[in-house]
């Protein structure tokens, strides 16, 4: 599904960029991607390598990096984040949904006490 959503988001930026400058340039040139570290190792980077298989023009850069780069400043092409985008003239799509659990053994809640997270779980992670 996810590479799905990515291959849409691709051909869209292609159409635009193929408007913008009066020509088909097809799947071929360079796209950097950017996302956090985890994001790119254990979802994009095996997700894309496939699809970058079938595209021998497509040199496809993954960037990993905690910071948010700027689409408009042209330091990344196409950004992955958890979290809508400030900037008015970035086109956003929802290509996926990570879900997250938080677990702890018996014996650690028997020492801490269950997290109160509407206190955001303040004093959980000291020693006691």
């Amino acid at each position: 599904m996810m590479l799905a959503r990515a291959e849409q988001m691709e051909a869209a930026a292609l159409a635009a960029e193929r408007v913008a400058s009066g020509r088909d340039v097809g799947l071929r040139g360079r796209v950097a991607v950017t996302a956090s570290e985890w994001l790119v190792g254990s979802v994009l980077g095996p997700l894309l390598g496939p699809f970058v298989a079938e595209h021998p023009g497509l040199e496809l850069e993954l960037v990993a990096d905690a910071r948010h780069l700027s689409l408009s400043r042209r330091e990344a092409d196409i950004a992955v984040r958890p979290s809508r985008f400030e900037q008015a003239e970035v086109i956003q799509r929802q290509v996926g949904v990570v879900a997250f659990g938080l677990y702890a053994s018996d014996g650690y809640l028997a020492r801490r006490g269950m997290p109160d997270f509407a206190a955001q779980c303040e004093g959980t992670c000291s020693s006691r």
